[in-house]
């Protein structure tokens, strides 16, 4: 078996408290894979371990063969692992259409030009035209982002994502404060993204993981607990017990 992502035997520690316990993880190319776990669990923790925000203390992160532990984020982003975030992270100032194109300019070593003018980069602005159609925001392309709802600022950052062209992306609570409305969209833009891209995401909604997961990873005080298909780790005693309270 090939896997595009492989954590092994990963830990960190602050002090004598241990955060992540040797977690095991492999994802196959093209899976769509959810990270669920009470509060507290160890899921952002994770994230950062494979996203260059922390460095772990011990183990390794093999992306396509490749160790990612010890880089930093924009190694790892330039190796093919993006990730949005819970908390919405964009440009303010710039509009929608800038936004994604500032992203599109960062992966072609031309963040300079954003300094200077967008005008002159009709490439960039039709690879990022592009990514606006595929989440639903061409027709706001030249919006200011304060005027976009709280669901349309997380498509905008999946667009910021793509932008650079992941292999592998990381979604932190993808739905998180959205309406019904915009949680439907999302899932719906999820399956697009997964068309593309292998997606490991953490998400509370479990009708949302059982609906969209190939595998599902649940972890409990940095340990993980179980794994399998939605319907094994639907019927497994121990996550009943540990996170879904039956």
């Amino acid at each position: 078996m090939s896997w595009i992502f492989e954590t092994v035997d990963l830990c960190k520690s602050f002090g004598s408290l241990k955060v992540a316990n040797n977690i095991n993880m492999r994802l196959r190319p093209g899976e769509v894979r959810a990270l669920i776990g009470p509060n507290g669990a160890g899921k952002t923790t994770f994230f950062n371990l494979i996203t260059g925000k922390l460095r772990p203390s011990s183990g390794q992160v093999k992306f396509e063969g490749r160790d990612l532990a010890g880089l930093s984020p924009y190694q790892i982003v330039r190796a093919g692992v993006g990730r949005s975030f819970q908390i919405t992270n964009i440009f303010p100032r710039l509009d929608v259409l800038q936004n994604v194109m500032a992203a599109v300019l960062a992966r072609k070593g031309k963040a300079s030009s954003v300094l200077v003018r967008f005008e002159g980069c009709r490439e960039e602005k039709e690879e990022a035209l592009a990514l606006l159609s595929l989440i639903g925001l061409a027709h706001k392309s030249m919006l200011a982002t304060r005027n976009l709802s709280h669901g349309e600022r997380r498509y905008l950052e999946f667009g910021v994502a793509l932008a650079l062209r992941p292999r592998m992306l990381l979604l932190d609570e993808p739905t998180a404060g959205m309406s019904p409305e915009e949680t439907a969209s999302t899932v719906s833009l999820i399956r697009k993204i997964a068309e593309n891209t292998t997606v490991l995401f953490t998400e509370h909604d479990m009708s949302i993981v059982f609906s969209i997961a190939d595998r599902i990873t649940v972890l409990q005080q940095g340990t993980i607990i179980a794994e399998g298909t939605p319907d094994e780790v639907r019927s497994n005693s121990l996550v009943k017990t540990a996170y879904l309270g039956e």
